[in-house]
């Protein structure tokens, strides 16, 4: 079965690969900017509005807003009321009528707070306390009233204080709007609109890089489409706000930004951290449980009684164990040992003749001491000639296993009982609990003072030796 190779691209062909990946990557950075704009919309609408009008006019019709009746029949009526003062004058009936209106209008406004739907009751508060200020009247009901009066705007303060307004009422009235709601109970949000051709570019685009990944590499459609994880977040309809992923992502690949002195700085602060936390917090609760073991009288209740252990193999492995230390230092331990052992014999022995009447009372003997060294080199070897042999017989004998064994066991009955003193047992507990607190703080000091740079830098090390490179988050470019 023969199997089909595919060539790599010609240069031509690179090029152009590399031109469509840039058109791609500059409409994911052009639908992000788009995704930030709408994201910001409601909050800096007013700012829009002051800058972008016609643009904001469009874009209400995405976000089901409109301008609101009441504040826009208000300054409507304002500036009916501009006119007719110029053509008839501020006595005239018409004028008079639409004060009358203004006043009314503006009590209803201040009950019925036509500014909470769009969320901005604060724009309210500052008609409010502006018009109470001007008018220096505590009411702000009565504020409106007296200042659309005949009596406050005659004479020189009609243009003064319709300048006024304009400058300071108006603009706050004009940024309120009324917002539709769907069914759902939520606000129109018509975004998708724009959203979903880029939507659709984007998964023609994961398409297509999918089915490139799966014949190259002769892989699985899972595999092929995990390779490419990131852009998956570019089909999603909500949580916009997360393509800043595959656009960051895109922006490395093309080569515009340059992330891996990021993403490698990033991983140290994370592996430094989290290794020195977790090995410092294993470390402080393992000592903490065999401190509280200890302290809790663990060690006494060993050595009153034998712990109860689960017998899975029908052996006493103490017991080999014991035998098998014995054999270890009977035929390897104590022959390396003998010259050392009859020296000290030795000198024990000779200290023993030396210390007996008989050589005390014959001090001036000839050949006496002579005698002593002598004497003193054949017990030496002698003794440990006899341990020697006595041990490896006595560990091919079955009566000398046993009386090794219970050697052993009296022994161990022996120290028990020992150690079982109050005062002993009480003396050995607070050294045990000191000595593994003073253990604990050394090894906690050493973690806060050993760099963890040289430690990461030799787990890189080993990585590269492993597998040729490092192990990367980000695709290579």
């Amino acid at each position: 079965m023969t199997t089909t190779r595919l060539s790599p691209p010609s240069p031509r062909q690179n090029l152009w690969l590399k031109s469509l990946d840039n058109l791609v990557t500059l409409l994911t950075l052009l639908n992000f900017g788009l995704v930030l704009f709408d994201f910001s919309y409601i909050r800096f609408r007013d700012i829009y509005v002051r800058y972008l009008p016609q643009l904001t006019q469009r874009y209400d019709l995405l976000k089901g807003i409109q301008p609101h009746d009441d504040t826009t029949q208000y300054l409507a009526t304002v500036d009916e009321l501009k006119r007719t003062v110029a053509q008839q004058g501020l006595d005239s009936p018409q004028a008079v009528q639409l004060l009358t209106q203004l006043g009314d209008r503006s009590t209803t406004m201040i009950a019925e707070d036509p500014f909470r739907i769009a969320n901005k009751s604060g724009n309210l508060e500052k008609l409010k306390n502006r018009m109470r200020q001007h008018m220096k009247n505590k009411s702000a009901k009565g504020s409106f009233k007296a200042f659309w009066s005949p009596q406050h705007l005659n004479g020189q303060n009609w243009n003064q204080e319709v300048a006024y307004f304009d400058r300071n009422f108006r603009p706050l009235m004009a940024a309120n709007y009324y917002r539709h709601i769907d069914e759902t109970g939520d606000f129109v949000d018509r975004f998708w609109i724009v959203d979903i051709w880029f939507v659709g570019l984007f998964a023609l685009d994961l398409f297509l890089r999918v089915l490139w990944i799966r014949r190259r590499h002769r892989t699985g459609w899972i595999n092929a489409l995990l390779w490419r994880w990131y852009d998956l977040l570019l089909l999603l309809p909500f949580w916009r706000i997360v393509r800043i992923i595959p656009v960051t992502v895109r922006l490395h690949e093309s080569g515009w930004i340059d992330l891996e002195r990021i993403q490698h700085q990033v991983n140290r602060n994370l592996a430094e951290n989290i290794a020195g936390e977790v090995t410092e917090l294993v470390l402080i609760q393992t000592f903490s449980v065999v401190q509280g073991t200890v302290k809790q009288g663990t060690l006494r209740q060993l050595l009153k009684t034998s712990p109860s252990i689960v017998d899975t193999n029908q052996i006493d492995e103490l017991a080999v164990i014991g035998r098998r230390l014995v054999e270890v230092f009977s035929q390897t331990v104590l022959p390396q040992l003998q010259p050392d052992l009859e020296a000290l014999i030795n000198h024990f022995v000779r200290q023993a003749i030396a210390q007996t009447p008989l050589y005390k009372t014959l001090p001036s003997l000839p050949g006496l001491d002579g005698l002593r060294n002598e004497l003193s080199k054949q017990v030496g070897y002698q003794v440990t000639q006899a341990l020697s042999t006595a041990l490896n017989e006595g560990l091919a004998d079955e009566v000398g296993q046993q009386l090794f064994q219970e050697l052993g066991q009296h022994f161990v009955a022996h120290l028990q009982t020992g150690l079982s003193q109050k005062h002993t047992i009480d003396e050995i507990e607070s050294l045990l609990v000191t000595w593994i607190e003073e253990l604990k703080l050394t090894l906690i000091q050493h973690l806060e003072t050993e760099s963890q740079q040289q430690t990461l830098a030799q787990a890189e090390s080993i990585r590269w030796l492993r597998e040729g490179s490092p192990v990367e988050i980000l695709p290579k470019r």
